[in-house]
């Protein structure tokens, strides 16, 4: 029975770090986003906006990677680009700008924010 036991305990010592890294972004990347985040909702108090914003970026690394997050966010940022650079980056990435666009909206609810126009 102890050798069970201490079979059991291993396997779930070995297993806890691929199950926290499945989805983990960078301590850079959620910093980032967090500023970011703050930063556009300046009508929340600098508590709350941290925690709200720590919350969304929680729920967007619960549905990508940190590769799609970055190619999702930097295609999300640059859509209103005018001229060519811009119809380029709109013409690669419509589907993906809007699944993040409503992956944020859910995580902004989820999140009891609301979303900045």
């Amino acid at each position: 029975m102890k050798k069970l036991s201490i079979s059991l305990f291993a396997a779930a010592i070995v297993s806890i770090p691929s199950v926290a890294a499945a989805n983990d972004f960078s301590t850079m990347t959620r910093v980032m986003y967090v500023q970011d985040c703050v930063e556009a909702n300046p009508h929340m108090n600098l508590y709350e906006s941290t925690n709200k914003c720590s919350c969304v970026i929680d729920e967007i690394a619960k549905e990508y990677t940190q590769l799609e997050y970055e190619d999702a966010a930097a295609s999300y940022k640059y859509r209103n680009m005018v001229a060519d650079r811009g119809r380029t980056v709109r013409q690669n990435t419509r589907e993906a700008v809007g699944k993040f666009e409503k992956l944020l909206l859910t995580s902004y609810e989820t999140c009891k924010m609301r979303p900045n126009n």
